[in-house]
C-alpha cells in the first residue's frame, strides 16, 4: 500500500490493535476481555481493508491492460474515493 500521504487506514487499524493489546496487559480481568475483543475488531478491520486495497489494485491493473485509459481513469477515481492511500 502507497504511503505517500502518511499513515494508511490499515496501518491505523493495526496500531489501534496494539494499542488495545498493550492497555489489556495491565487491566482488569473483565476490561482486559473486552479490549482483546476490541483488537479483534480492529485487525478484522485491517485484513478487510487490505483485501479491498488488492482486490481494487488489481482491478486497475487489469483496466490498463485491457481496456485502456479511460476506464482506468474510473477506477482510480473509486481508489481515491475508498482513501486506500491517505487520510
Amino acid at each position: 500500500m502507497s504511503e505517500v500521504c502518511g499513515v494508511t487506514k490499515a496501518e491505523e487499524y493495526r496500531q489501534n490493535a496494539a494499542k488495545c493489546r498493550e492497555v489489556a496487559r495491565t487491566a482488569s480481568p473483565i476490561h482486559r476481555q473486552q479490549l482483546e475483543e476490541m483488537a479483534e475488531t480492529w485487525e478484522r478491520l485491517e485484513s478487510a481493508r487490505r483485501h479491498r486495497f488488492d482486490l481494487l489494485r488489481e482491478r486497475l491493473k487489469e483496466a490498463h491492460t485491457v481496456y485502456g485509459v479511460a476506464c482506468r481513469r474510473t477506477l482510480k477515481q473509486q481508489w481515491r474515493a475508498h482513501d486506500f492511500s491517505c487520510r
